[in-house]
């Protein structure tokens, strides 16, 4: 647990075979990984990969990287991440996940987060880098705090390590989670880097809610929803009469199928891309939810059984046709 040198040789040597069984499992799912790839590339399909920004505490890079994390010499945590209270957390969270040591991590010129980075551009055509506000600034909790208030904002690396990545990597096809409450120096970090964040419609009640159809701007990735929301169908029967008409004062819809009117409004958008869950291209209700948020059972698990036929989706490829976001 602390590697030392001797407790390491020991173990390579005494647990060779199962080092050499996971080491190979790794291989065979990179050889998959990267076959599936270059499938969908021939197809003319991207690949959108999701990259969370911290890691566990028991996680192999902070056990290997224990001087890049906000770790104690033992490894214990010194201070962990989360969010400060807001209307519907008065305590804020806890998230428990060690912290980055920032500096520690500019002195290296970033070397750990441009190898990660580099690993998921080997995999993905595109990829979204969750909790963005984090890089910005973020919120420090001290270890054993009882709630989150007693945190503290702060900084982050913001434009430095994006610097490194570039000046290593190239162009980075990033698109920036900047979902919740989003201060200014947030949203001006994302435009200066000239990432591209998130709107999602389902989102879009209230009328100082950036997420309202005639809000969306070009620089943004536009959703009808996302993993961690319902179904539109099932989002759109928990609404009150009064949400329902400005959903459909929003789209133009009459409130029989929201989930279409929704996409729509998302293919109409200036967004540069607009992504629709295959739930809500299917219609599905409920039955369909991929992600309860702040639950631990029954996640998912939703799986499409067969693909659809071309009568249920050919709504979809007169849209798309419609819109001018279809080649053909």
């Amino acid at each position: 647990a602390q590697r030392e040198p001797d407790a390491l040789a020991t173990a390579a040597r005494e647990l060779q075979d199962e080092i050499g069984f996971h080491t190979f499992l790794q291989a065979i799912f990179r050889h998959q990984w990267l076959e599936l790839r270059r499938f969908a590339a021939r197809q003319r399909v991207h690949l959108f990969g999701d990259i969370p920004i911290y890691v566990a505490h028991d996680s192999v890079d902070a056990w290997r990287h224990r001087s890049l994390f906000q770790l104690d010499d033992r490894g214990h945590l010194s201070a962990v991440a989360g969010a400060p209270p807001d209307d519907l957390n008065p305590d804020g969270q806890i998230w428990g996940l060690p912290l980055y040591d920032w500096p520690r991590l500019a002195a290296t010129e970033y070397r750990w987060w441009i190898d990660r980075i580099r690993v998921q551009l080997e995999r993905f055509d595109l990829l979204r880098i969750d909790h963005f506000r984090g890089l910005a600034e973020y919120w420090e909790i001290p270890a054993g705090a009882e709630t989150a208030a007693e945190g503290r904002w702060r900084p982050g690396p913001g434009a430095a390590l994006f610097h490194g990545l570039r000046q290593e990597l190239g162009a980075l096809p990033l698109v920036a989670e900047d979902l919740g409450v989003i201060t200014d120096d947030v949203e001006a970090l994302r435009r200066q880097l000239c990432i591209p964040g998130m709107r999602v419609l389902q989102f879009a009640l209230g009328e100082d809610s950036p997420h309202r159809p005639d809000r969306i701007q070009t620089d943004h990735v536009v959703y009808t929803g996302t993993h961690d929301t319902p179904p539109v169908r099932a989002w759109y029967r928990t609404l009150t009469p009064d949400q329902r008409r400005t959903i459909r004062s929003l789209t133009g819809g009459n409130g029989y199928r929201t989930h279409r009117d929704l996409a729509t409004a998302a293919l109409q958008s200036p967004a540069q891309l607009a992504i629709l869950p295959m739930q809500d291209i299917l219609g599905l209700g409920a039955e369909g939810t991929m992600n309860r948020p702040g639950t631990s059972d029954g996640n998912w698990q939703w799986v499409l059984g067969r693909w659809p036929k071309r009568t249920a989706t050919r709504w979809l490829m007169e849209l798309t046709q419609a819109t001018d976001r279809a080649s053909s």
